[in-house]
């Protein structure tokens, strides 16, 4: 992966594909049911916290020209912080990724598959991409690419669609359940916006780094806009069934689409749209465990790396039994784990490296660590 630079356009669908994948299941579900009626300006504030955090990440990265996290780790605290960061990265990366198979897996085999066990489609998805993992990265980035705007039309698509189902009144009260809520205790739906967490590993894979803030902002706007979207979509059309209902709320409003006769039950092309994302979406996640890996052993091919990789996603994506204890686990220990990482740890670590590198006082400093 990193011999392969990627394009302004290839960095924003990267950290695009997170939110994406996250929402199709069950995201906007978490978010209506804890926020309700004032889940839509939740989502607004949520998209400027996030927006300025990554302002943030850009301004902390700007004095380390092409280097990743785990690079600023090793200039900050030696060896020792790097491989610390670097195995948290590797298993979050790997958690989440397999706890959404898991959660993916489940509902794909309620909808389609009653008879067929979980383990199968969990097994199927990872051969997959392991395979796709044996290719060279710059494929996976150009279907992802590709795969995206699909994503994003359908969306927008689906919520027109559903227009006439909407009840407006289910936005009233304004500040749902109050102020608290909604801005203070509702800031903690900003782990939505988990593509942050892949803005600290691009900058070494950026072919024009100068490009970097503006990749940033655009990936954290339109992944605020889709939000918006799909929240606007379930808080309009379902009420309580967004705390009973164990399926991802988006393929039922798929299933209220009728364009005439000869167009319904649209609900197979979404889903199709949605596994070529989602089996995007692990193929990214495994490269970045790959690379994460090598970089803190310093191997020189990764590719044997790919098959022991598959066998601990399936192994992790077999544990939650039942989808509602993989949407616990997708939804609480994701939520916390990405505050903890992403936002706890490793801003401090940028900062601290930053007022290290102003203390010895020469842009060379840090390129001079890795020469």
């Amino acid at each position: 992966m990193e011999k392969n630079k990627i394009g302004n356009l290839e960095a924003i669908a990267l950290v695009f594909t997170v939110i994406i994948n996250h929402t199709i299941l069950t995201l906007s579900q978490d978010i209506v049911s804890n926020i309700k009626s004032s889940a839509i300006l939740n989502v607004l504030f949520v998209g400027i916290l996030a927006i300025f955090i990554g302002f943030i990440i850009y301004k902390l990265l700007k004095n380390f020209h092409g280097l990743d996290i785990l690079d600023i780790s090793n200039f900050l605290g030696g060896k020792i912080l790097k491989n610390i960061i670097g195995i948290l990265f590797f298993a979050y990366f790997t958690f989440t990724s397999a706890i959404l198979l898991n959660q993916f897996s489940h509902s794909l085999q309620i909808i389609y598959y009653p008879l067929t066990n979980t383990f199968f489609i969990i097994l199927l998805f990872v051969i997959a991409t392991s395979i796709v993992c044996y290719l060279k990265f710059n494929s996976v980035i150009r279907t992802n690419l590709l795969t995206l705007p699909i994503v994003l039309i359908s969306m927008i698509s689906l919520f027109i669609a559903n227009s006439k189902n909407f009840e407006l009144g289910r936005i009233y009260p304004i500040l749902g359940k109050g102020f608290n809520s909604t801005f203070l205790a509702g800031s903690g739906n900003l782990f939505a916006f988990g593509g942050l967490s892949l803005l600290y590993f691009l900058p070494p894979h950026l072919k024009d780094y100068s490009q970097y803030k503006k990749i940033t902002f655009i990936s954290i706007l339109i992944s605020l806009i889709y939000l918006l979207l799909n929240v606007s979509t379930t808080l309009l059309m379902f009420d309580t069934f967004v705390e009973t209902d164990e399926l991802m709320p988006l393929y039922s409003a798929v299933r209220y689409i009728e364009f005439g006769t000869f167009f319904q039950r649209l609900d197979s092309i979404f889903l199709l749209i949605w596994i070529i994302s989602f089996s995007c979406y692990l193929a990214i996640m495994m490269n970045f465990c790959i690379s994460i890996f090598k970089k803190l052993t310093n191997i020189k091919n990764s590719k044997f790396i790919v098959m022991p990789l598959g066998l601990l996603l399936v192994s992790i994506g077999i544990i939650p039994n039942n989808i509602a204890l993989s949407n616990y686990l997708g939804s609480v220990i994701y939520k916390y784990s990405f505050f903890i990482l992403v936002l706890l740890i490793s801003l401090p670590i940028l900062i601290l490296a930053n007022l290290k590198n102003k203390k010895l006082s020469g842009d060379n400093n840090v390129k001079k660590q890795f020469n």
